[in-house]
């Protein structure tokens, strides 16, 4: 009994809460206002809005947007430390906290990606009087 106590607990210290949890990427949604717009990654992704792409979690990962008629915009979507890392510390799992921070699954992104394009020429709203 004790034994087997013992192998549970070993193989407990080598679980990695992040990393099992969220794992090593994220996916997330891409929109723009208007639809349409053509984006890129810094990872290398490309697509057009709306989209869902997948980006390694431990990664900020910036996103250009070109659309026909509106200034091409940027943003980024910044990653953060995953809740999950701190199941390690409960835990008392040095190893664990030691594979989700070599292996990138302490990190996740929060939201999803959306941008509002500025049109290049005013867009009429109506009669301002």
């Amino acid at each position: 009994m004790l034994r087997s106590l013992f192998l549970l607990a070993l193989a407990a210290s080598f679980t990695s809460c992040a990393t099992v949890v969220t794992g090593r990427h994220d996916v997330l949604k891409v929109e723009s206002c208007p639809s349409g717009a053509t984006f890129t990654a810094s990872t290398g992704e490309t697509g057009v809005t709306p989209a869902e792409v997948e980006v390694p979690s431990d990664a900020d990962v910036r996103f250009t947007f070109e659309h026909e008629g509106y200034a091409d915009t940027a943003c980024v979507a910044k990653r953060h430390m995953s809740g999950w890392i701190f199941g390690n510390a409960l835990l008392l799992n040095v190893p664990g906290l030691i594979i989700d921070l070599a292996g990138g699954g302490a990190w996740t992104h929060s939201g999803d990606v959306s941008v509002a394009l500025e049109p290049l020429q005013p867009v009429a709203c109506g009669d301002a009087r």
